[in-house]
């Protein structure tokens, strides 16, 4: 028997399920407390506990999934969730039904808002979860045991759990829920843990021993032997093409395509010291400003840029200035609250209404940039309108930054090709969001995932417009999220005159080597068979027809 899910990081395992339940009995949770009182401090002191546990837990890992758990022990300290439960606490039938009332109000606020906001709701969840855990007294949910490499298996998992995984013990993850642009979904990706998500009905199905395909989220359940030895071919194939991998990005005829890294963080730094990269094609800024009560200062930002650009030596670095608005509220940055925050004020809108924060960010990049070797590229996400990056730009440039651009993920400004590109230094494609706002399909929903699919048509025709657009023109246009990390819709990128491709690090030998195996003509009959198509479903099984072979060892 197979279920299929949604890839979210690729990749192929099988072995033994390790079923994890981050649930937490909430009927024995209501007996242990029967006949015991519990006030207003017992509920805050259990947040407390929480909050400590998190921070001491993150004292023991690296830097990348430390951050991750002081984000969720910052949440269980929350000033505005202590004031909603005190507020609560008064009004509420019970101080359990008071928790539940406040955590409740947050994630719905959390989930309205979308975007990163909408992903910090598993962890909010978690953070729920251990207080009544502590509070009644039982074991704290989360990641069971591993006494030997298996597979996880769970409803989700939030990404404070995710920074808890032995890479060298889990094989892959398979949840009935999530999102493959999620976070979770990315730190797998970063840490090489093929992941399928919105696999419905691998809980009930209870298989012991599974084998799964995490590009094409196919899971094979109690597989029979000779299945289970192509598996073992297939991932044998794999593992032999990947070793070849090195060196810059280029197509089998020599065409240049630079291959480049996404990190969230300057502590991601650590995962690229071994990594065969030729840059960073987009550094993500909003860790420098999330979690805080008051803005950076220039020093600040300053100092955590020059450790990136030292890092990099001479070679590329692409920096997003700060992603945020009411899909991401800053404490320090009055924001109103928007119906759609993924559509309302953020990115460039946000810059243009208080230009300060930008001019901070975009002296300090610059001032690290002057100090260091590295080739500093710096854009802005949420453009709309050619005037808007024409005022992005002439800012940078001010700031003493030569080369400034825009994500390009708005399709009404992706539909005026030659203005953007010639009032840019350079575009970079966010794929995860133009797909988003192209079918109208909220990216962390499960239940539209299924739309956001990065082989749709609709997706290609669109970059083959830009990218005809460019050929006078001439401008550098980069690949940025899901699309530029996988294997095959690289093809299709460089066939519509995509330059450069960012993706997680552990993502990069297998697009290097599908490269390696086609010509750039190759790549443009490719496009063109994804064009003919009118569904994603065709268009990856047309194209799949026309690969070369040896691809197929890759998914």
């Amino acid at each position: 028997m197979t279920l299929t899910g949604i890839g979210a990081s690729p990749g192929f395992a099988q072995g033994k399920v390790v079923v994890a339940s981050f649930d937490i009995d909430e009927t024995l949770v209501t007996e242990r407390l029967s006949g015991k009182r519990v006030d207003l401090d017992d509920l805050l002191v259990a947040l407390e506990v929480v909050a400590r546990d998190f921070d001491r837990r993150a004292e023991t890992l690296d830097d990348d999934s430390a951050e991750v758990l002081r984000a969720a022990g910052a949440l269980a300290a929350d000033p505005a969730l202590i004031a909603k439960i005190r507020a609560d606490y008064r009004t509420a039938a019970s101080p359990m039904a008071a928790l539940r009332s406040a955590f409740d109000h947050f994630a719905r606020l959390l989930g309205s808002l979308g975007s990163y906001m909408a992903e910090r709701v598993p962890d909010l969840r978690d953070v729920h979860r251990r207080a009544l855990a502590y509070l009644a007294g039982l074991p704290l949910p989360g990641v069971p045991e591993f006494t030997a490499p298996a597979i996880l298996v769970a409803r989700d998992i939030s990404p404070a759990d995710m920074s808890l995984l032995d890479r060298e013990l889990v094989l892959a993850i398979i949840t009935e829920e999530g999102s493959p642009t999620s976070h979770t979904a990315v730190l797998a990706a970063q840490r090489g843990i093929p992941m399928v998500v919105g696999c419905i009905g691998i809980l009930a199905a209870a298989p012991t021993v599974v084998a799964v395909n995490a590009a094409t989220g196919e899971v094979l359940m109690e597989p029979k032997s000779s299945r289970w030895e192509g598996s073992r071919e297939q991932l044998r194939r794999r593992q032999e093409l990947l070793a070849r991998s090195s060196g810059p990005g280029q197509t089998l005829d020599g065409h240049r395509v630079e291959l480049l890294a996404n990190i969230g963080n300057a502590d991601d730094l650590l995962r690229l010291t071994d990594a065969d990269v030729e840059g960073i094609g987009l550094l993500r800024t909003e860790f420098l400003f999330l979690n805080r009560a008051t803005a950076p200062s220039v020093k600040e930002q300053r100092e955590v840029y020059q450790r990136v650009f030292d890092a990099m030596g001479s070679r590329k670095v692409v920096v997003r200035t700060l992603d945020a608005g009411s899909d991401k509220p800053l404490r320090f940055v009055p924001t109103p609250r928007e119906e759609n925050p993924a559509l309302g004020r953020r990115g460039v809108r946000q810059y243009r209404s208080d230009p300060r924060l930008l001019r901070t960010q975009l002296c300090a990049i610059s001032e690290a940039a002057q100090a260091s070797t590295a080739e500093v590229w710096t854009m802005a996400p949420m453009a709309a309108t050619v005037e808007e990056v024409e005022w992005f730009v002439d800012f940078a440039h001010d700031c003493g930054l030569a080369n400034a651009g825009v994500m390009l993920e708005v399709p009404g400004l992706a539909l005026l090709p030659e203005a953007t590109l010639a009032a840019a230094d350079f575009v970079s494609v966010g794929s995860n969001d133009l797909v988003q706002y192209l079918m109208a399909a909220d990216r962390q929903s499960v239940s539209l995932a299924h739309l956001h699919d990065g082989w749709h048509p609709s997706l290609w025709r669109l970059l083959k417009y830009v990218g005809d657009a460019n050929v006078d023109v001439n401008r550098p246009i980069g690949l940025c999220g899901i699309a530029g990390g996988n294997p095959v819709l690289a093809l299709l990128a460089v066939g519509a005159g995509v330059t450069s491709l960012s993706m997680a690090a552990s993502r990069m030998p297998a697009v290097r080597t599908a490269l390696s195996l086609h010509s750039r003509a190759d790549c443009e009959r490719l496009l063109g068979a994804a064009l003919s198509c009118a569904s994603a479903a065709e268009a990856k099984n047309k194209v799949s027809k026309l690969l070369n072979p040896e691809v197929s060892g890759l998914l």
